[in-house]
């Protein structure tokens, strides 16, 4: 399954975006918390994975509070404990947008 990961510009220094396509491998009982969990654990290297190519491609550091992850096409943000789904619809369309033009660059 296909995940999108979203680093923010101004989170930890950062002067600009950096989006990230992740493949987790797909379950047959789908349930977003567990994607959840998988990517923030891939993303810290927690899983034994070799994130560390994709963090150093996309230039980025590991996952932390205010990350953001889509999942099935609804967008989550890192909170100190745990995930919140994002509801601010200004946010989520300023997201979509972000990662279509960074797709196609």
């Amino acid at each position: 399954m296909q995940i999108i990961v979203v680093y923010p510009k101004g989170l930890f220094g950062a002067t600009e975006d950096k989006v990230m396509s992740v493949d987790i491998p797909k379950c047959d009982d789908f349930h977003v918390q567990h994607y959840l969990e998988m990517v923030f654990r891939m993303m810290n290297a927690v899983d034994g994975s070799d994130i560390e190519k994709y963090l150093k491609r996309y230039q980025c550091r590991s996952m932390s509070v205010g990350d953001m992850a889509r999942v099935q096409g609804i967008w989550f943000i890192v909170k100190s404990v745990g995930w919140q789904q994002l509801d601010d619809k200004d946010r989520i369309t300023e997201l979509n947008e972000l990662v279509r033009k960074k797709v196609h660059e």
